[in-house]
């Protein structure tokens, strides 16, 4: 399976994106900072439809897919940041996860962990109710893979080492958790052009240049069953980190493949 995600910044002109699915065919695309006028723009100019919002009628993130036999349901919206979505792949039922979590800007860290401890447990009572942990989540996150919000135990609780995330939880306190993994703390130390997928030069001491921001988790259930590749598309036309490009976020790549 083949999912594009994109921030792309409210732009409203189309083919950047249409020439990134061409190359690529992903299966769904989840698309974050847009709106439905330029959702529409792409059904008419290619073989996608989006999964239409249930309650939030100005939604800012949309999912696309292209099998019709394969079609993406929308089950539940959490606080307009937050889609998930049933989805069939394999003959296996899983959840996609649609995530754009609320900036820096507006959030410190202290917050911004508490807010991912919330959006966690309302996954985890979500999972609970369908009887299913087959999750991927992806978005931007407005996190590094490192920051607290994406590692803490009763939060994301996500790890760099598929080989740690495996062991399916860890225990703290006298209470398990389960692992996600995280592949997209590869791009840090990288051999391409592309160390991140957000580039912010802080005019501060503590500055990291390049941020992930976008990532993808993939839930320890699915990775007993799925390896997950993540990779950030780099197209100095698309991103780069002069901010002469059509998107401040780098469009990233995910596939799953059968073990």
């Amino acid at each position: 399976m083949n999912i594009i995600l994109w921030n792309i910044k409210k732009e409203m002109d189309p083919q950047p994106i249409i020439d990134v699915v061409q190359k690529y065919q992903p299966d769904l695309i989840a698309l974050i900072e847009t709106n439905e006028i330029l959702i529409k723009l792409l059904e008419s100019r290619t073989s996608y439809y989006h999964v239409h919002p249930v309650t939030n009628k100005k939604s800012s993130m949309f999912l696309l897919y292209k099998n019709v036999h394969k079609i993406p349901m929308l089950v539940q919206e959490y606080k307009k940041r937050m889609n998930i979505y049933r989805y069939s792949y394999e003959n296996e039922e899983m959840h996609i996860i649609v995530i754009h979590f609320p900036s820096k800007i507006f959030l410190d860290e202290k917050n911004q962990l508490s807010e991912a401890i919330d959006y966690y447990q309302e996954i985890e009572k979500f999972e609970k109710s369908t009887n299913n942990r087959n999750s991927l989540i992806v978005g931007d996150f407005n996190m590094n893979p490192f920051d607290q919000g994406m590692i803490a135990g009763n939060s994301f609780n996500s790890v760099s080492s598929e080989e740690i995330a495996l062991e399916g939880t860890r225990t703290l306190m006298r209470k398990k958790y389960e692992y996600f993994y995280n592949p997209s703390w590869k791009l840090f130390g990288s051999n391409t052009n592309i160390f991140g997928t957000y580039f912010l030069k802080n005019p501060d001491h503590s500055s990291f240049h390049w941020n992930i921001y976008d990532q993808a988790l993939l839930r320890s259930t699915m990775l007993q069953k799925y390896k997950i590749d993540y990779s950030a598309i780099y197209d100095d036309v698309l991103f780069n980190k002069n901010g002469n490009c059509f998107s401040d976020h780098s469009p990233v790549h995910i596939q799953l493949l059968r073990r």
